[in-house]
């Protein structure tokens, strides 16, 4: 049993499952575009670490980094059972030759890495080509994570039954500019994938759910219903993504986040109360409970409870910044006593941000 609390399914009760897990598989993006301290690393591992399954060094951030300090960040995640993958590197190295991408893994087998990542597009590569990375990376005792785009260049989709029969090799330069979507395309891919041996599908999702009013929910279900779900993950660019995934297809969804997502994409899993609680609310006040901060606000401003709404998450916000002004201050208190406060207001707003609390 999970040592947090029940993880309520959508159709039946069952417990979190335990580390390492087959499906609801939470990926946290590692240091980018911030350079996250190993600090920090430290505090969302020790507070969040039942919460995180992976951690991906996005955008090739690994390369820039000491190997001392990457070396670091590597076994302390392994010290909270939480798997390491590269990020988009692996297309610089093989471009370079068959030779530098099979010592690019052997390095990254040797600093630690669990999982190296092939970014498809950035490749540029025939099938058979692509096959054959993964064979190698599953050869060296580490996992493959292919991932794919909905579109492509137009010069790349074959022609009648090419699509579904063996490996096609794309047409020499030039190649087309012009970007088309082809789910079909992508989805024989990532099957052939996935019999090479492939752990995991990572969808790019960015074109398909920038704004979760637009989410194109006919792609997403024909990947789920031809890779199945336990194989697939998506990239939930945004917390309303990540919602909808959750809401759509339940807390089992495997999803890559920003490491600013893990708490709020942990209690969407644990029930489906969503971001809106208006109704929750307004229960309360028709059983006649004391009038919360939104109606202080709104009657005494005058102002929408939408525009309230807002108000508050700033007050949020701006709390959360003194939190962790005084928390990388000098203090008197044991670092222990620290955690536990710290860990205190995290669980409350864990409670309480999206409804009436578990």
């Amino acid at each position: 049993m999970s040592l947090y609390y029940r993880w309520k399914n959508f159709e039946e009760d069952e417990d979190r499952p335990e580390k390492p897990r087959r499906f609801g598989v939470t990926e946290m993006r590692g240091p980018n575009h911030t350079l996250l301290t190993q600090n920090v690393l430290q505090e969302i591992f020790e507070s969040m670490g039942q919460f995180v399954d992976g951690l991906k060094f996005s955008g090739g951030s690994h390369s820039l980094m000491p190997k001392p300090f990457l070396k670091q960040v590597i076994d302390m995640a392994h010290q909270h059972d939480v798997y390491v993958s590269t990020g988009d590197w692996a297309e610089h190295m093989i471009r370079k030759g068959p030779s530098a991408f099979k010592d690019y893994i052997e390095g990254c087998k040797q600093m630690g890495f669990d999982t190296i990542e092939l970014n498809v597009p950035s490749l540029e590569v025939p099938e058979d080509t692509l096959l054959r990375y993964v064979r190698l990376i599953k050869s060296e005792g580490l996992k493959a994570k292919p991932q794919f785009a909905v579109k492509f260049n137009k010069s790349d989709i074959p022609t009648g039954g090419n699509r579904a029969f063996g490996a096609y090799i794309p047409p020499p330069p030039p190649r087309s500019t012009e970007l088309v979507e082809d789910v079909e395309l992508l989805i024989r891919r990532a099957e052939r994938c996935l019999e090479a041996g492939a752990d995991m599908i990572m969808i790019d999702a960015d074109d398909l759910c920038k704004h979760a009013d637009s989410v194109r929910a006919d792609v997403i279900a024909k990947v789920v219903g031809r890779l199945g779900l336990e194989k697939t993950m998506f990239e939930a660019s945004n917390a309303r993504a990540s919602e909808w995934f959750v809401k759509q297809y339940g807390p089992r969804v495997n999803l890559f986040v920003d490491q600013s997502q893990v708490m709020d994409l942990e209690c969407l899993r644990g029930r489906n109360l969503g971001k809106n609680h208006t109704s929750v609310m307004q229960g309360e006040l028709k059983r006649g409970d004391v009038a919360k901060s939104i109606q202080h606000y709104m009657h005494g401003n005058g102002v929408s409870e939408d525009a309230d709404r807002e108000h508050i998450k700033n007050l949020m916000r701006e709390a959360w910044k003194k939190v962790k002004v005084h928390r990388a201050a000098a203090s008197p208190l044991f670092q222990t006593v620290i955690g536990i406060i710290l860990n205190l207001v995290r669980t409350a707003h864990c409670i309480y941000q999206h409804g009436d609390g578990h």
